[in-house]
């Protein structure tokens, strides 16, 4: 029995810009425009992204999309809670 495979055009895509320079070097005329989107802060090896508009639609699989991971949260340790004023916010909230 045959499997089916879903998958949907997109016209934009997300990628490094190594990839970028690979796409362009391949086909510059099918690049409609492009955005530079800053690196992340708190992520380690993020450089930034760079989204292409496309004037020919590429197929992807559906839901095949990488979310990009948040930044662990860091809490302050009792000391820096004093220092900046929280420990007194918190023990009278309590």
């Amino acid at each position: 029995m045959p499997k089916t495979i879903e998958m949907e055009p997109s016209y934009s895509q997300r990628v490094t810009p190594r990839r970028y320079l690979e796409l362009y070097s391949e086909d510059p005329q099918d690049i409609e425009s492009v955005r530079v989107l800053p690196p992340r802060i708190g992520l380690p090896g993020s450089y930034g992204l760079i989204e292409i508009k496309r004037k020919t639609p590429i197929f992807q699989l559906i839901g095949s999309g990488k979310k990009i991971r948040k930044p662990k949260r860091h809490h302050l340790s009792k000391g820096a809670a004093r220092l900046n004023g929280i420990g007194a916010l918190t023990k009278k909230l309590k």
